[in-house]
């Protein structure tokens, strides 16, 4: 009978764990919406507009320039302050870079139909641009 119970017990507490992992597996690629102590918080912004989700200019020179400011400032997120940010973050224990669609992280972040998944387009670059809204490619026409 006690043999029994152990094995009760331990069915439970296998099935318990089991049941936790599979709560925090990760939604996306890019990661979980549930915070574990070991995990980093990612937050998507979208260069392209500002919170009001008004277009801004972005091409790839102004971006190089707010990656710059921003890594000067010493990741103070401050910088980022006057563009669209995703209201969830996700959170992840890993980080890699993957070869996938640009489209991909806006649909994790839950912002599909409002951050359009490409960093430059005709009309706020400097000169005319081709741009995939795969991600894949992103240059100028010359």
């Amino acid at each position: 009978m006690r043999s029994i119970r152990h094995r009760l017990s331990f069915a439970s507490l296998v099935l318990a764990a089991a049941t936790s992992l599979m709560a925090a597996e990760p939604v996306s690629q890019f990661g979980s919406n549930e915070a574990s102590s070991a995990a980093m918080v990612g937050i998507l912004y979208d260069l392209k507009q500002d919170q009001a989700r008004k277009p801004m200019k972005m091409n790839i020179p102004e971006y190089g320039k707010l990656v710059d400011e921003f890594i000067a400032s010493g990741w103070d997120e401050g910088v980022l302050n006057r563009y669209f940010r995703a209201a969830r973050p996700l959170y992840t224990t890993q980080v890699f870079i993957p070869l996938i669609s640009a489209g991909a992280a806006p649909k994790a972040f839950g912002v599909e139909t409002i951050v359009k998944p490409n960093i430059c387009s005709s009309k706020n670059a400097a000169k005319p641009t081709r741009c995939s809204t795969e991600g894949r490619s992103c240059r100028s026409s010359n």
